[in-house]
């Protein structure tokens, strides 16, 4: 539209310039003899009178008058001026009546200027002289002037160039040389192939001092058009246009200079001399139509044209180069071939372009003109409200302005208001400035930007915003031919347009559910994508500074968010990676993931299946990463330096690592098991820590078999490796094991856990790995969906695209409701299963039981197994060993002994019984088998030792490392008088023993552990040796009764001891081989007794002792 309405302003002026230049009755070439060029505007050099009397000739009065003026170096013809008649007035000596004038003028450009008219009269003065110019005059009836806009010198007919035709035609036009001045107060019409316009009154003057024109007015405007598929501010063909301009340009410039008329060679352009500002006022009315449609419209209060000419742009202004002609060319007989076609009056019914009406009149007046290599032409648009419309576009502001010399346009609101846009219903948006760079493909939104789009369905108004300014960059081709001719504003109102956008400034984009905000938010769009496939165009989004994605109780934060988007074979757009950048937070409730990235990876999914959109292929947390889901029933958590994730088929978890360092474990928690190492790597069906590890579960039975009366925790380290195998329900763990439960714990090279489910109600869906449910709980299904954000291609399809960013997250969310599928976030497909250990299998094991007393740092009892080959069956409660096994047991519990005297008779039961401190150490060759007796106030446990048994026991000051067993001492050696020593040892092949533990109900005592343990049976067999020291308290007679202690050493022989503490006997056995012998000795007072016999039962209860066949001696 600027173009070419700016074009019709030059071709007015240009009108204008020429009638008032070159209509001319007499020129005298031969005046111009010193080479000048003949001047452009003066008619002189003719007079009036019975004969035009001419240099070397004489024109009679009333003839017709024809002759041609040539450039007398070139030879060229100049200008042609003929009439039929011609006649002096009467009474008037300076005035001259002429019928059917016409003049013709060839301009430098290569252009054909012809005016012509029914009838006309000129005043001349000092007529009678040579040097007589024109001062006024008239022309009526049919008054034309007619421009042929080709520069070709050898040209066919103008009828048959309609587009290089342009013909303004009056009914009257009077004029005033003097003062400079051209009226018409009829109507006017100018119709050229690209534009036509009709009005009434023209009133042109001209300042002949500065060559320019003064004031140009059309006091009414009918009707203005505008030919071309441009419409309004569209991008016309450059060529076309430029070429178009510098043809009325060129002439205005050549019939306004005196220089310019005759000059023979070709020009250095020069800088723009010449400004105008064309104002149509009064309420402007502008649309667009193509045959008999209307399309688009312009309405504003008053519309301002500037334009600039005889500029320096080499396409616009230099006229081509002179070249020589043919002599008959140059002499034409008859019409030249710029004869006219006939008369345009309405344009074809197939042609489009832009009609313009305005109530006021139009007026064209100088303006200061710039020294820019271009010159201006600059189109506004100034109201209190101004709209464009095209279709359902619609844009509204308070003042318009458009740079056509570079392409730039500016959109400034109304006072209070600001720049509103709109396309139908399914985009809406505002500004407080639009900026538009055609050329460098770019448009600026300045101030508060707010976009708001409808969603798919429901009837939400979606919405993108900013508080400082967006920016769009346009592509540099048109994606298809039908945007190929598509106005500026077209462009960044549809998708296919945009190469990228960026919003700056608290960026929010609100799709309803979803809140995406952030400092900058900036997308790109793929090349040569069809404007029809929004998830086509997507290429890339960047979310950066504070950005946040909420939705619900599910929010993302982080300092960056970047997505890349791919196609699927159907053409469809997907997020195919996504990147969270800066101190990451994902949260959805309680559950939570940070790092200082989130990385993951999508493929598109099978959606005509009825699948998702897209599926999560790889999940990636670096820096500082971790996670919880405290609202699961595993209750999952994960923390490391990274955390790693692979998964199949429809997000499904195959393989997932979390990776610690040497100084700060990775952590994986999902009930039952935490598990600690620097590196953990996950399975479907297990996970495997390669070196350093830590895992830990809660349990109510303990190590050994204990039930407790709650759940306590399990904790396993090991330097080498650990291995969880979900499917066998095993842990095993490699490298300097321990394992810690409550009071418990574990030392061995290689420890392997069978597990079992603990008895609750079913699970209502599959069973899941317990401890990657949800590795990216909210970033695979909340995060990614970010990707969607500005899936929209912002404005053309805005209303499918917002669907489109709901569409892959219920649709993932419903396929996790439908199968089951670890992204899941109700629950209810699968409840926590709690574990319970089943076997214990340790190699090179020692496992032991401390209990503490409240304010102690030592363990007051302690007791532990130690063998090559340990294995617990846990719900069985039975200890059973391999190879050389030992048993310890120390008790550091300060109270005096209460057993009885009648305990005291026989050595054996007393080693077992002793209350108070002591240390027992059972060992043996082969094996240990170690059974835990049923939960009560006593329990009663078993345990039979096989292979080279060795029996132990020391108390009192016997104690090995007294000092340090009992650090009390060193305070009060009082308290070692009121200790028993005792030194009892027992060597056998094979022993077996009951023992009643007292105090070991709910979570207290594992085996011999107890400090009220006490030997219910005993059965040692096979070469049993047994020795016992103790000391005795001896009283003395006298003057004064005085008590002693005194050692007394038993020593046993025989082929087997029982005892049984119910029946209160102990029997002493031999075999055919070798009788049992009993040897006792006082050293002190150097007393013995030998007893040998095949049997000995002694009855602890009435201290009696039955014999068989047997002898011995007593002595000193």
């Amino acid at each position: 539209m600027a173009r070419n309405a700016i074009l019709l302003l030059s071709t007015l002026a240009l009108f204008g310039a020429l009638f008032l230049g070159y209509l001319v009755v007499v020129q005298d070439p031969v005046l111009n003899a010193s080479g000048d060029s003949p001047e452009v505007l003066p008619v002189d050099r003719g007079r009036a009178g019975e004969a035009l009397r001419l240099p070397n000739m004489e024109v009679p009065s009333g003839g017709g008058v024809s002759f041609t003026i040539y450039h007398r170096e070139t030879g060229r013809p100049v200008q042609r001026f003929e009439c039929e008649e011609w006649t002096p007035v009467a009474d008037a000596k300076d005035e001259v009546y002429v019928k059917q004038p016409r003049l013709t003028m060839w301009l430098p450009s290569g252009m054909i200027a012809t005016m012509s008219a029914d009838e006309g009269q000129l005043q001349v003065e000092d007529l009678e002289k040579v040097q007589g110019r024109p001062r006024a005059g008239w022309l009526k009836g049919n008054v034309e002037l007619l421009l042929d806009r080709s520069r070709e010198r050898q040209r066919t007919p103008l009828s048959e160039r309609p587009q290089d035709e342009i013909l303004a035609m009056l009914a009257q036009i009077d004029f005033d040389f003097e003062s400079g001045e051209l009226r018409t107060d009829g109507p006017i019409k100018i119709v050229g192939h690209d534009f036509e316009l009709a009005g009434v009154g023209l009133h042109l003057i001209w300042n002949q001092a500065d060559n320019v024109i003064q004031s140009l007015t059309l006091r009414a405007g009918e009707r203005l058009v505008l030919y071309g598929g441009g419409g309004l501010l569209r991008n016309e063909d450059e060529n076309a246009a430029a070429a178009e301009a510098a043809t009325a340009e060129e002439a205005m410039a050549a019939a306004t200079s005196v220089k310019q008329v005759a000059a023979p060679k070709q020009r250095r352009p020069k800088k723009a001399q010449k400004a105008y500002l064309c104002v149509l006022p009064d309420g402007v009315t502008a649309y667009e139509f193509k045959g008999e449609t209307t399309g688009g419209g312009l309405v504003a209060d008053e519309v301002r044209m500037l334009f600039e000419v005889g500029g320096s742009s080499h396409d616009l202004t230099q006229a081509p180069a002179e070249q020589p002609v043919e002599k008959e060319a140059a002499h034409p007989e008859s019409a030249p071939a710029s004869a006219p076609a006939s008369a345009p009056t309405t344009a074809p019914a197939e042609r489009s372009g832009v009609i313009v009406h305005w109530g006021g009149q139009l007026r064209v007046e100088p303006v200061p003109a710039d020294t820019g290599e271009k010159p201006r032409r600059h189109l506004e648009a100034l109201g209190t409200e101004v709209k464009l419309w095209r279709g359902d576009e619609k844009l509204v502001c308070g003042r318009l302005e458009y740079h056509d010399e570079n392409k730039q346009l500016w959109l400034h609101p109304a006072p209070g208001g600001r720049v509103e846009f709109a396309r139908g219903e399914q985009l809406a948006g505002s500004a407080q400035t639009i900026y538009m760079d055609q050329e460098r493909k770019v448009v600026k939104l300045i101030g508060d930007v707010d976009f708001t789009s409808a969603a798919g369905s429901g009837g939400r108004r979606q919405a993108i915003r900013c508080a400082l300014w967006g920016e769009l960059h346009l592509a540099d081709k048109p994606r298809n031919e039908a945007e190929a001719g598509e106005a500026p504003l077209a462009d960044w109102m549809s998708a296919g347009g945009l190469q990228s956008a960026t919003f700056v400034g608290a960026a929010s984009v609100d799709l309803g559910e979803q809140t995406l905000s952030a400092e900058r938010i900036d997308v790109t769009f793929a090349d040569g994508a069809d404007q029809a496939s929004i998830e086509a165009a997507l290429e890339k989004t960047v979310a950066s500074g504070d950005v946040r994605l909420e939705q619900r109780d599910e929010s993302l934060q982080s300092d960056r968010l970047e997505i890349l988007f791919g196609l699927t074979d159907a053409k469809r757009g997907y997020p195919r990676q996504m990147d969270a950048l800066g101190s990451v937070h994902i949260k959805r409730g309680r559950a939570w993931l940070r790092g200082q990235k989130v990385h993951a990876a999508m493929d598109p999914g099978d959606a005509a299946a009825g699948g998702p959109e897209f599926v999560l292929r790889t999940l990636e947390v670096i820096g500082h990463a971790a996670m919880s889901d405290p609202t699961r029933k595993n209750r999952l958590a994960a923390r490391g330096e990274r955390i790693f994730a692979e998964f199949s088929g429809e997000n499904e978890l195959q393989r997932g690592t979390v990776f610690g360092t040497p100084e700060r474990h990775a952590l994986v928690h999902g009930f039952p098991y935490t598990v600690r190492g620097e590196r953990v790597d996950l399975e479907w069906d297990g996970l495997h820590v390669a070196g350093p590890s830590r895992l830990r579960f809660e349990a109510t039975r303990s190590l050994q078999g204990r039930q407790r009366s709650r759940r306590t925790p399990i904790q396993v380290t090991s330097t080498e490796s650990l291995d969880v195998d979900l499917e066998k329900n095993t842990v095993h763990l490699a490298g300097d094991v321990v394992a810690v439960n409550g009071d418990e714990s574990l030392h061995a090279d290689e420890l392997t856990l069978l597990l079992e489910d603990a008895k609750q109600a079913a699970p209502t869906g599959p069973r899941m790995p317990g401890w990657l449910n949800a590795l990216a709980p909210a970033c695979s299904r909340q995060s990614i969906q970010a990707c969607f954000v500005l899936g929209p291609q912002l404005w053309r399809q805005a209303q499918s695209i917002f669907a489109l960013v709901q569409r892959p997250g219920q649709a993932l969310a419903g396929e996790a409701r439908q199968r089951g599928d670890w992204l899941d976030r109700g629950g209810e497909m699968k409840r926590a299963i709690r574990k319970e250990p089943l076997r214990l299998l340790a190699k090179n094991a020692l496992i032991q039981v401390e209990s503490l007393e409240p304010g102690e740092t030592k363990p007051v009892t302690h007791s532990s197994i130690g063998a090559p080959r340990l294995e617990i069956d846990i719900v069985g409660r039975n200890i059973e060993t391999q190879g050389e096994t030992t048993l310890l047991v120390v008790n550091r519990q300060l109270r005096p002994e209460t057993a009885g005297q009648g305990d005291e008779t026989f050595g054996l039961p007393s080693a077992m019984v002793t209350r108070g401190p002591s240390q027992t150490v059972m060992r043996c060759t082969k094996g240990m088998t170690y059974a835990l007796g049923s939960e009560g106030p006593v329990r009663s446990d078993s345990t039979v030792f096989d292979g080279n048994v060795r029996f132990i026991h020391v108390a009192g000051r016997e104690m090995v490392r007294l000092e340090e067993m009992l650090p009390e001492v060193r305070s009060d050696p009082g308290l070692l008088a009121q200790l028993k020593s005792r030194n009892t040892s027992l060597d056998c092949d094979r022993l077996e023993c009951g023992f009643l533990v007292a105090g070991a109900e709910g979570d207290r005592a594992g085996a011999m552990s107890s400090r009220d343990t006490r030997l219910k049976w005993l059965l040692a067999s096979g070469n049993a040796e047994l020795r016992d020291e103790r000391e005795v308290l001896v009283k003395q007679s006298g003057s004064k009764t005085t008590q002693r202690w005194e050692s007394v050493v038993r020593t046993v022989f025989a082929h087997q001891l029982d005892f049984d503490l119910e029946q209160r006997v102990v029997r002493v056995l031999g075999s055919a081989a070798a009788k049992a012998r009993i040897y006792e000795e006082n050293p002190d007072s150097a007393e013995a007794r030998i007893l040998v016999g095949e049997e000995f039962s002694i009855d602890l209860q009435n201290r009696t002792v039955r014999t068989g066949p047997s002898h011995g001696t007593i002595g000193r």
